[in-house]
């Protein structure tokens, strides 16, 4: 994820792949647990985990 920009108060989040590809998601995307990643894995996890706990 290399650039980010609010508009209008969303974020959005553009990821820039290894082969210089540009994405607006990564799903369906693989992406390898590494200890380069495992950091974001993390973060996203206890996000997940806070919205489902609100909807409950």
């Amino acid at each position: 994820m290399k650039k980010s920009e609010i508009d209008e108060g969303k974020i959005k989040l553009l990821h820039t792949m290894a082969d210089g590809t540009a994405r607006d998601s990564v799903e369906g995307y693989e992406i390898p647990y590494n200890d380069t990643t495992a950091a974001v894995c993390h973060l996203l996890a206890r996000r997940a985990a806070e919205r489902q706990e609100e909807t409950e």
